[in-house]
């Protein structure tokens, strides 16, 4: 797909990221894989995964990483300065995969397995936007114009998007 890219976070061993790897690949997706093990985590995409997610949804208090975490150490994490610690030292504490979906100068951000999410996001990035010179083209066809329009009405194809 052009102007897309994805990197998907995560750890190779992880059920869940193998799962979505899986779909990524069977939908055919072209995407980087960044392992948390060996890359370690972004810190430079740390700030923005919590302002647009919340520590909350990225900290993972149901793995066995926080169980296994001294309840101290887990009482201590209480804000984004303190759960951002705890992620550089334990990546492995990050639910996962963590998705970016840059697009458009935009980036689109999903964390854990989600398909219906990317699916919605893969369905817009296949939408055809017609300008305003389309609509008048469609609006007042010449000869050959009403026959590639109706042509193209009939073949089953992509979701029309209307813009100004």
């Amino acid at each position: 797909m052009k102007n897309v890219s994805m990197t998907l976070y995560g750890i190779p061993n992880c059920d869940t990221v193998k799962k979505s790897r899986l779909w990524f690949t069977e939908h055919g997706l072209d995407y980087q894989f960044h392992d948390f093990k060996k890359q370690g985590v972004p810190t430079e995409h740390l700030p923005d995964w919590m302002n647009a997610l919340g520590w909350h949804k990225l900290v993972n208090r149901q793995g066995t990483t926080w169980r296994k975490l001294e309840a101290d150490v887990q009482a201590a994490v209480k804000d984004d300065a303190s759960a951002s610690a705890l992620m550089q030292s334990q990546p492995s504490v990050i639910k996962r995969p963590v998705v970016e979906w840059r697009s458009a100068g935009h980036t689109q951000l999903s964390v854990g397995y989600a398909p219906d999410q990317w699916q919605t996001w893969l369905d817009a990035e296949h939408k055809v936007e017609l300008t305003d010179r389309d609509l008048a083209e469609i609006c007042q066809p010449t000869r050959e114009n009403r026959t590639n329009l109706y042509a193209d009405l009939r073949r089953p194809g992509p979701e029309l998007t209307l813009r100004a």
